[in-house]
């Protein structure tokens, strides 16, 4: 008797054990954009000899405020062929040389000159997007035109300050792809820990009782 009660439990526990569900494979993140790239260029026109003596490029500081922020002196890492993720961007300077206003931002990218309104420009997945801006001298007392987008200085001037919320810095760690991690990216954790877990609760649960039950009898 206590022989035909084992094997009727050991039936019941390799039956159990086959209805039990396997746990779902945790799904697969979605592929990443391909980042872009940004050069900002510094031009100065008739610079030796010009108001308040030789003006040089390096003398201004370029910068461009979107998804990330590059920023630095023209020639330098920060900004030639910074990797940067794809979106808009606002073009703008500041610093430079006295007696010198500059012209509006002008951007191309592979395929051609890019629209720059405002002061932005949009760099696509997988572009390189390159953008110039000109110093040139101006008659004493005549106004200064700036290429800089709204809120932020001209050449000579101090940067306007900005919320924190709207400064990540270019040399912040991005993902392999260059894009920023972005938060919800894939399914809710929480619904794929729930139908991982629960299947694997209740199947510990019934075998836990078939083997109380065939004790008991034994």
């Amino acid at each position: 008797m206590r022989h035909r009660l084992a094997g009727t439990s050991t039936t019941a526990l390799l039956a159990l054990a086959a209805l039990c569900p396997a746990a779902p494979a945790a799904p697969a993140a979605p592929p990443s954009p391909a980042p872009g790239s940004l050069t900002l260029v510094e031009r100065v026109l008739d610079g030796p000899g010009g108001p308040g003596g030789a003006a040089r490029a390096e003398e201004w500081t370029v910068a461009a405020r979107g998804p990330v922020e590059i920023e630095g002196a023209h020639g330098s890492r920060a900004v030639t062929g910074a990797r940067v993720p794809a979106g808009d961007y606002r073009l703008t300077e500041y610093g430079g040389h006295p007696g010198y206003a500059s012209t509006l931002w002008h951007c191309a990218g592979r395929a051609g000159p890019l629209p720059t309104g405002d002061g932005k420009v949009t760099v696509a997945a997988g572009d390189a997007v390159r953008c110039e801006v000109t110093n040139r001298p101006v008659a004493a007392g005549a106004g200064r035109r700036t290429g800089t987008g709204a809120g932020l200085p001209g050449p000579g001037g101090n940067r306007a300050p900005e919320p924190a919320s709207a400064r990540t810095r270019a040399s912040a760690p991005a993902s392999p792809s260059g894009r920023l991690a972005d938060a919800g990216d894939g399914a809710a954790p929480g619904a794929w820990l729930f139908l991982a877990v629960v299947p694997g609760v209740l199947c510990a649960v019934g075998l836990g009782f078939l083997c109380v039950r065939g004790r008991l009898r034994d």
